[in-house]
C-alpha cells in the first residue's frame, strides 16, 4: 500500500480498474514514506467515502469528517506533504485541529481524475462512471464505441433501426458491440387474402379483381375484402334487343331470326345485323293449284279447289277434289245411320245432333234452372242459379223455397201499444201502426204507452197490514213486479229499550240490557224498565264501586264519586295533632253514606306535659270545615264499635255531631289520674265515622278538620 496517503482511496472501482492512477512519491518531502519512485496507487482498494457527506469520522472509513463551506464531508488523512494528496488537494492541518488531511485548494471537494467536472464529491457536476475518460460522464452524448458514454448503465443504447414494409418489416439495433448494424428487410411472399401485406409492396391484400358473368351481366369485384376473397355476383339477364350487346347474357350478341309470310310466301331473315333491325318481306302470293303447296299464301294447302258432299250427320261423306296434291277420283257414298249417343254428332243421320236425351230441372225460386241432358256431346249436370238477396217482390230471390222471407219485422209503439208487423206481405211492403194507450194499472205492463211499466204506482200508497209482528205490522201498498204488495213501513233493526218490537221477532225489548242500554260512565249494570208514563226506558241498575247516581240522569251515568269510602279497620289517617296544630282532610263526597256505610277517619292527640300544668295540653277538637254541606254528621269513637262521650261527667255518646272537643280544665289534679277521676280518658287516638243524616242522596261535599288550640 502506498505510504503518505493515509486512508485516502479514490472512487470508481468498476471503471478505473484498467486505468490505474500512477502517483509518484516526492522523496524530498520530509516524513513522506511513499514507497519506491513510480509506485502505482490503486484507488479500488481505498475507502469510497472521500468527499462524501458525513456526520462523524466513523462515516469516513478511516478519514475525518470535517466542515467544508458549511457542509461536513469526508477527507483523507495525510503526513504533511501535498504530493501525497490528489491533484487540486493539499495536505494541511484543518482549522478544527488534529492531524493533517487532504484539503481541496478551491474549497470544492470533488475527486475528478479526468478533469471533465464529473467525479466523486459534493462539488462535482455529477457522478462519473469512468473517471479516466473525460468523454464519459453523466449527460454525455452516447456514441457507438462499446462504452456507456452517458453513464446510464447501458452501453451503446442508441435505439433500433426499422426497415421493410408489410410482412418484410425487420428491426436491428443501431449499434452493437461498438459497431454499427445494418437492418435487412424480410423476403416478400405471395399476396393472399389475410389482411397482411405478404408481397411487401406497401399495400395489404392488393390481389387483382375478379370477374363473373357474360355480356351485360359481367361484373367485377375486389380480389380481397376484410382479409377474405372478394365475392362476385353476375348481373340479372335482360331481354335481347338489337343494340350490339349481349342483353340476355348468353354469350351471343343480337342473336335470333325473324320469319314472315306463310306457305309459298314464307321468308326468314336475321333479327339484327350490326346493331340494326332487319325487315322481313314475304314473297308474292300465287294461284292455288292441286300440288300440296299453299300457293296463294293464305295458310291453307290446296284450299278452294272444291269438294263433293252426300248424306247428313254421321252418314255425311265429303270427297275433296284435291287430295295430297293430286286430283281425287273417289265416288261420294253416304254412311249407314246408327244409334244416337251423346257425342255432339248426328249418329242416326236425321239431321239433329244428340236429340232424344230429354231435360233436367234443378233449384228453387229464382235459382231454378232446366238444361238439356246432352249438350255439345257431353252429359250436362243441372246446376241451380246463384242465390240473390231477398227483396219484397213475391219471388224467392234467395232460393230457399220461401218467397219474401228474412225481410224482418218492424216494431212500433211502446208498452201495451207496441205492434210488430212483417216488413213484406204478398210481395208488398207493410206499414207498422201502434195501438192506442190505456189507463195504467199494476200488471207489469206499460198500459199508457209512455215507456215506463206501472209508472205512477197504480194501486199504491194505501195503508195496509203486513201480517208481521212489531213495528213491521203497519204497511203501505206499492205496485211492485206487476203486483200490488203491502210493504212494511219500518225496517227490522236492533232491539232498543222503547216498549216496541224493533226487530219484528214478536217480542218486545228482548235483547240483553247491556246491548239495548250501553252503560254510561261509572255504571256497572243497566236495565230496561218502565219509566214515567209506563214507557220502558234505559235506567241505571248498579253503579261501579265508589260511584253514585245522584241526579237520576241516565246519560251522565254515576256522576258522583265517593273518594273517601273505607272502613274502621282501614281509616283515613289524619296523623298526630300537637298543641296549636291542625289538619284538614281531603274534600270528599258521601252521597250514599249512612251510619252503616260511612267514611272512616283516625286522628291522634298525643299527651303534652310541657305546659307544666299537669294537663294533657291543648283542647283536642274535631269539626267540619267551613263549606261542608249541612246534611253531614259524624260520630267519635275511642275504638271500633266504642263511642266516646260528649263531655265531662256526661254519659251521652258523641254521635251525630258536627263538632267535638276534649276540654281539659281541671286544675286540682295532676298527672294521668286527673282524667281517671273525671271518668274521661285522654283521647290519644280516636276514630271518626262520617255519614249523611238524610236518606236522600246528593253529590255534595264535606271536609273534616282536626285541631288542638
Amino acid at each position: 500500500m502506498p505510504q503518505g496517503l493515509g486512508t485516502l482511496w479514490l472512487p470508481h472501482v468498476r471503471i478505473l480498474r484498467p486505468h490505474l492512477l500512477t502517483l509518484v512519491c516526492a522523496f524530498a518531502i520530509a516524513g513522506c514514506d511513499c514507497g519506491p519512485p513510480g509506485a502505482v496507487f490503486d484507488p479500488d482498494s481505498g475507502p469510497p467515502q472521500f468527499c462524501a457527506t458525513c456526520r462523524a469520522d466513523s462515516d469516513c472509513g478511516g478519514g475525518r469528517c470535517l466542515s467544508l463551506r458549511g457542509v461536513k464531508v469526508c477527507l483523507a488523512t495525510c503526513t504533511g506533504s501535498s504530493t501525497a494528496c490528489p491533484e487540486d488537494f493539499e495536505c494541511k492541518v484543518p482549522t478544527a485541529g488534529g492531524g493533517a488531511v487532504c484539503t481541496p485548494k478551491s474549497d470544492t471537494c470533488c475527486v475528478d481524475l479526468d478533469g471533465d467536472g464529473f467525479g466523486r464529491g459534493m462539488s462535482c457536476a455529477g457522478e462519473d462512471c469512468d473517471d479516466a475518460n473525460p468523454a464519459v460522464h453523466r449527460g454525455a452524448t452516447e456514441e457507438c464505441n462499446g462504452l456507456d458514454d452517458d453513464c446510464d448503465g447501458e452501453v451503446d443504447d442508441l435505439g433500433v433501426t426499422v426497415c421493410g414494409v408489410g410482412a418484410c418489416v425487420s428491426a436491428a439495433p443501431i449499434c452493437f458491440d461498438g459497431g454499427s448494424m445494418m437492418c435487412t428487410p424480410g423476403t416478400p411472399g405471395i399476396e393472399t387474402c389475410n389482411n397482411i401485406d405478404d408481397d411487401c409492396n406497401g399495400m395489404v391484400d392488393d390481389a387483382p379483381p375478379v370477374t363473373c358473368g357474360l355480356g351485360m351481366c359481367r361484373r367485377m369485384a375486389v380480389g380481397c375484402e376484410n382479409g377474405m376473397p372478394g365475392a362476385c355476383t353476375p348481373g340479372d339477364a335482360g331481354v335481347e334487343s338489337c343494340n350490339t350487346f349481349d342483353d340476355d347474357c348468353d354469350g351471343e350478341i343480337d342473336e335470333g331470326t325473324v320469319s314472315c309470310g306463310v306457305g309459298a310466301c314464307e321468308r326468314q331473315v336475321p333479327t339484327c345485323v350490326d346493331g340494326g333491325a332487319v325487315a322481313c318481306e314475304p314473297g308474292d302470293a300465287g294461284v292455288e293449284t292441286c300440288n300440296n303447296i299453299d300457293d296463294d299464301c293464305n295458310g291453307l294447302v290446296d284450299d278452294g279447289l272444291g269438294e263433293v258432299r252426300c248424306g247428313v250427320g254421321a252418314c255425311e261423306d265429303v270427297v275433296p277434289n284435291c287430295l295430297n296434291g293430286m286430283p281425287n277420283t273417289r265416288v261420294c257414298t253416304p254412311g249407314t245411320p246408327g244409334t244416337e249417343t251423346c257425342n255432339n254428332a248426328d249418329d242416326d243421320c236425321n239431321g239433329m245432333v244428340d236429340d232424344g236425351f230429354g231435360t233436367t230441372t234443378c233449384g228453387a225460386g229464382a235459382c231454378q234452372r232446366t238444361v238439356q241432358n246432352c249438350t255439345m256431346g257431353m252429359f250436362v249436370n243441372c246446376m241451380p242459379g246463384d242465390a240473390g238477396v231477398e227483396i219484397c217482390n213475391g219471388v224467392d230471390d234467395d232460393c230457399n223455397s220461401i218467397p219474401d222471407d228474412g225481410l224482418g219485422t218492424t216494431t212500433c209503439g211502446t208498452g201495451a201499444c207496441m205492434r210488430t208487423v212483417q216488413n213484406c206481405a204478398a210481395g208488398m211492403p207493410q206499414t207498422c201502426t201502434a195501438s192506442s194507450p190505456m189507463p195504467e194499472v199494476c200488471n207489469g205492463q206499460d198500459d199508457d204507452c209512455n215507456g215506463t211499466p206501472d209508472d205512477g204506482n197504480p194501486g199504491g200508497n194505501m195503508s195496509c197490514a203486513t201480517g208481521q209482528p212489531g213495528v213491521c205490522a203497519a204497511g203501505t201498498t206499492a205496485c211492485q213486479g206487476g203486483m200490488v204488495r203491502c210493504n212494511s213501513n219500518a225496517t227490522p233493526m236492533a232491539e232498543v229499550c222503547n216498549g216496541q218490537d224493533d226487530n219484528c221477532d214478536g217480542m218486545t225489548d228482548n235483547a240483553m240490557a247491556a246491548v239495548m242500554c250501553p252503560p254510561p260512565t261509572g255504571v256497572a249494570t243497566t236495565q230496561c224498565a218502565p219509566g214515567g208514563g209506563g214507557v220502558p226506558t234505559c235506567q241505571i241498575f248498579m253503579c261501579s264501586t265508589g260511584l253514585f247516581d245522584v241526579n237520576a240522569t241516565y246519560s251522565d251515568g254515576c256522576e258522583c264519586n265517593d273518594v273517601t269510602r273505607n272502613t274502621c279497620g282501614t281509616p283515613f289517617n289524619m296523623g298526630n295533632i300537637g298543641v296549636s296544630q291542625s289538619f284538614t282532610g281531603p274534600l270528599s263526597t258521601a252521597p250514599g253514606a249512612t251510619q252503616s256505610t260511612p267514611d272512616w277517619y283516625s286522628v291522634s292527640f298525643p299527651p303534652d306535659m310541657s305546659s307544666g300544668a299537669g294537663r294533657g295540653g291543648g283542647t283536642p277538637t274535631i269539626e267540619f270545615a267551613p263549606g261542608t254541606n249541612a246534611s253531614f254528621r259524624f260520630d267519635v269513637l275511642t275504638a271500633c264499635g266504642v263511642n266516646d262521650t260528649c263531655g265531662r261527667g256526661s254519659s251521652a255518646a258523641a254521635v251525630g255531631v258536627t263538632s267535638w272537643s276534649f276540654n281539659d280544665v281541671d286544675s286540682d289534679a295532676t298527672g294521668p289520674s286527673q282524667w281517671t277521676a273525671n271518668q274521661r280518658t285522654w283521647p290519644s287516638t280516636v276514630f271518626v265515622r262520617v255519614y249523611r243524616n238524610t236518606a236522600a242522596q246528593s253529590c255534595v261535599t264535606y271536609q273534616l278538620r282536626a285541631r288542638r288550640p
